[in-house]
């Protein structure tokens, strides 16, 4: 079966900067299930891999807005340098890694400035702002099933409430009458 619309693509991919210049090196590889056609990967990649069958690898190069969106200024912040988890020496360029103190997900920010006590951090995603190349292999195609939407579904909803920085209905912990511990 072909890449093409309403099939199941579960594909491997990298992501590295589309020029030079940045000192951050490929994310990846990593695996995305996905169902082609519906918006879940940008139209760039989606033209990229259609027609490809299991096996196979594509190229394609991203824009920053299609990417990681815009730099945007107001998450770059100046803080005192005692704030950081971390003893290591503060480099400016350098992309470090910042737990997040309530235990979910980590961030990477980058060090734009150190000065005495201070340092000026870059919450942007580190590419954001610039254009990204993927490189993907396809790993799997075929007819979309309904546990594979259901599957989706689930993911999006932990994604929206990571993102508010909650948990979906239905996660099992009781919150919200289902019963969990």
């Amino acid at each position: 079966m072909k890449v093409g619309p309403q099939a199941f693509v579960r594909m491997s991919y990298t992501i590295s900067p589309a020029e030079p210049g940045l000192d951050f090196g490929p994310v990846g590889p990593r695996e995305f299930p996905f169902v082609f056609g519906e918006g879940h990967v940008p139209e760039a990649l989606e033209a990229a891999i259609r027609g490809l069958r299991a096996g196979e690898t594509a190229s394609a190069r991203i824009e920053a807005e299609e990417a990681f969106g815009p730099h945007r200024p107001d998450l770059v912040a100046t803080g005192p340098r005692d704030f950081l988890p971390w003893d290591e020496p503060c480099v400016p360029g350098r992309i470090v890694e910042l737990p997040d103190p309530e235990g979910g997900r980590s961030r990477y920010v980058r060090v734009v400035a150190v000065d005495g006590d201070e340092v000026t951090l870059d919450f942007n995603h580190p590419l954001a702002g610039r254009p990204v190349r993927f490189d993907m292999t396809i790993l799997e195609v075929r007819p979309v099933e309904q546990a594979d939407w259901d599957a989706i579904l689930q993911e999006e909803a932990e994604l929206e409430a990571a993102a508010r920085g909650g948990h979906p209905e239905g996660c099992g912990c009781g919150c919200h009458g289902e019963g969990g511990e």
